[in-house]
């Protein structure tokens, strides 16, 4: 389980201009559990679905999917559509899971 530390890394991690960074922060962020945390956790993984990098967007897809994170349905329904075939297929399991 990520601490807060951990927590508070992973999120600036995810605004890095380093394109690793970013896919490993959005990978790590499912393990948030503090129910403090989960709406930013979420807010944060909702926002890398617009990332540049397609692994980027299929890592916060599926860390979406298994934090359960229904306010992020909307966006990824949209992703159905990525021009990628990886966070297609990461939306549509996101969206199974939730």
């Amino acid at each position: 389980m990520a601490q807060l530390e951990d927590f508070q890394r992973l999120i600036g991690q995810l605004c890095s201009r380093n394109v690793v960074d970013r896919r490993i922060a959005a990978r790590g962020l499912y393990a948030v559990r503090d129910e403090m945390a989960i709406p930013s956790t979420i807010k944060a993984l909702v926002k890398a679905l617009s990332d540049p990098d397609s692994e980027v967007r299929g890592e916060a897809a599926q860390s979406l999917g298994r934090l359960g994170g229904r306010i992020a349905v909307p966006e990824l329904i949209e992703m159905i559509n990525d021009p990628q075939k990886m966070p297609r297929l990461r939306a549509i399991e996101a969206l199974g899971r939730i």
